[in-house]
């Protein structure tokens, strides 16, 4: 990042986009899974720490908060049951491998080794 020890005026911006109006949907969703996971392998800036994006811890925040007693607004909280991750996830029709890894958020290496008996159709 920067040189100065305690960063200021940094800012994000975050775009948001219907990857299904995108006639390369399924090249668009494996670009961003190989970004993820290639975000994910870069080396921390400070040993033993671990590099993250955005938004990924939020799950685990809200279970402890719900844990501790802290309140969570419930706006929030319905956002993050929709993205918590489920421990099955029943194939739909035209599914396709980099869309279920985005969806459960598990890579698509991964859910290969998790289900040895796939197949290509």
């Amino acid at each position: 990042m920067g040189e100065l020890p305690i960063e200021t005026e940094l800012s994000q911006v975050f775009i948001a986009i219907d990857v299904n109006r995108l006639s390369d949907k399924e090249e668009v969703l494996e670009n961003i899974h190989r970004t993820a996971m290639d975000l994910k392998e870069s080396a921390p800036m400070t040993e033993g720490g671990e590099v993250r994006y955005p938004g990924e811890g939020l799950l685990k925040v809200r279970e402890e908060n719900t844990r501790l007693g802290i309140p969570v607004e419930e706006a929030i909280n319905l956002v993050v049951m929709e993205q918590e991750t489920p421990s099955i996830y029943e194939v739909e029709s035209g599914d396709t491998l980099s869309e279920i890894a985005i969806k459960v958020n598990i890579p698509m290496d991964v859910i290969v080794e998790m289900n040895d008996s796939l197949e290509s159709i």
